[in-house]
């Protein structure tokens, strides 16, 4: 069976993301078990890559190595008859390159494969792509990787501050042919691309999913090259800049959802997305991970099973309530979730935010623009302005105001101190 022939269902997923820009809540749980609109980051990626015919999933571990293990062993993948799960874990790797060339010294993926990271939300027909991808690989050995696009605008919500992607493609093949993350002014580009290509389309209206599908030449060339650990700055470019004849591929997708939770603030705003059903059938009240009990009611508000509201408690646009939660009398939530067992007290305000499960808010108490972790506690007249994290087991209060941007963790970690002055690595 030739190569081109063979199925692609293995599907390798980076559980880490080598960087810190969760800290310090990924101290304590890995970003991919992150709850998102009350399910775990991960099971999204897995609901995505199931739904595209994936057999074989490799979960790539750095840290928090044991609570992914235990997280796919308690849930529903842990039973799936359909798709075996692997993992990998290493204590060494410092991003996504050191993680591939282990990859291919393991010898374990021997295929195509789709490569991406713990942190995706998507409902693309990615069978589509994966077919696009064998066909061109069958007229052109020399493409190893289709690399997938989503059209939005530079404002869009879903994209990160951090992605000012430019790329430029044949404008016939949509093979890249240049690609730019630099955050310059300036576009540099090799005069020679417009000579060998009749039709060159620049492109800034697109959002990189990091969602890959690549050939086996992929691994090989990250473990020939040792200085490769980014597969955008590194790998792309070092790819375009060659004259081995190495070539991406691009597929872009419209009308379809794909994201990446890699910020604050594409945690918020996806989790926003699924809420108003752009991910559908990624929604609340579709229940994925079969240990939920949403249900939907206009305007975009879901409540799981035994939420007590007091008959003065307003509940606003796109909001969602986990089982056992109570809100009292004269407390509004609007725009936020709130997990599981949670205690909301009367004449509280609750707006743009995301409280876990078993927080609780005491009377008189605001929350705004924050994210608010397990167990917090926020005593009574407190107010948490914008952009706070309260990390796991924090008790704030009562009657103070947190100036925005506050970060408070429980116990003092010396870790997250080391780690505010390092430069991240940057991840895929």
């Amino acid at each position: 069976v030739r190569m081109a022939d063979k199925e692609l269902s293995t599907a390798l997923v980076i559980a880490d993301s080598f960087d810190n820009r969760f800290t310090p809540i990924s101290l304590e749980k890995p970003r991919c078990l992150l709850p998102l609109v009350d399910v775990p980051l991960l099971h999204y990626t897995l609901e995505f890559l199931v739904g595209a015919g994936m057999k074989t999933i490799i979960i790539y571990c750095r840290s928090h190595a044991e609570k992914i293990k235990q997280f796919i062993k308690t849930s529903i993948w842990g039973a799936e008859p359909n798709v075996e799960i692997k993992f990998v874990v290493s204590d060494e790797a410092r991003g996504l390159g050191d993680a591939l060339r282990e990859i291919f010294d393991q010898g374990i993926i021997t295929t195509d494969f789709v490569l991406v990271s713990g942190d995706v939300v998507s409902n693309m027909k990615l069978d589509k792509a994966i077919e696009i991808h064998k066909t061109i690989r069958k007229k052109d050995k020399n493409v190893v990787m289709t690399t997938i696009f989503k059209k939005a605008s530079p404002t869009h919500r879903s994209r990160s501050c951090e992605d000012s992607t430019i790329i430029a493609i044949n404008k016939k093949s949509r093979e890249l042919l240049h690609y730019d993350n630099s955050h310059s002014k300036e576009l540099q580009v090799d005069p020679a691309l417009f000579l060998e290509n009749p039709v060159v389309e620049f492109r800034y209206d697109l959002i990189d999913c990091r969602i890959d599908i690549c050939s086996t030449e992929v691994l090989v060339l990250f473990s020939d090259n040792f200085d490769y650990q980014d597969l955008r700055n590194h790998f792309v470019h070092g790819i375009l800049g060659s004259e081995l004849g190495h070539k991406v591929q691009t597929h872009i997708i419209t009308g379809e959802y794909a994201a990446r939770v890699r910020t604050l603030n594409t945690y918020v705003a996806v989790s926003k997305d699924i809420m108003q059903r752009w991910c559908y059938p990624m929604v609340p009240d579709n229940n994925i991970t079969g240990s939920t009990s949403f249900q939907f009611q206009r305007p975009n508000i879901y409540k799981e099973r035994d939420v007590i509201l007091s008959r003065s408690a307003n509940i606003g646009h796109v909001s969602t309530l986990g089982q056992g939660t109570r809100v009292g009398d004269n407390s509004l939530v609007q725009y936020s979730t709130i997990g599981r067992n949670c205690k909301i007290g009367n004449n509280v305000t609750i707006t743009n935010s995301f409280l876990w499960n078993n927080v609780v808010v005491e009377d008189g108490s605001t929350i705004k623009n924050a994210i608010v972790c397990d167990g917090v506690i926020v005593k009574k007249d407190t107010h948490i302005s914008e952009g706070c994290v309260l990390s796991f087991g924090v008790v704030v209060g009562p009657s103070i105001t947190l100036p925005s941007e506050t970060k408070i963790v429980r116990d003092f970690i010396e870790s997250f101190f080391d780690l505010k002055d390092q430069e991240d690595v940057r991840d895929r």
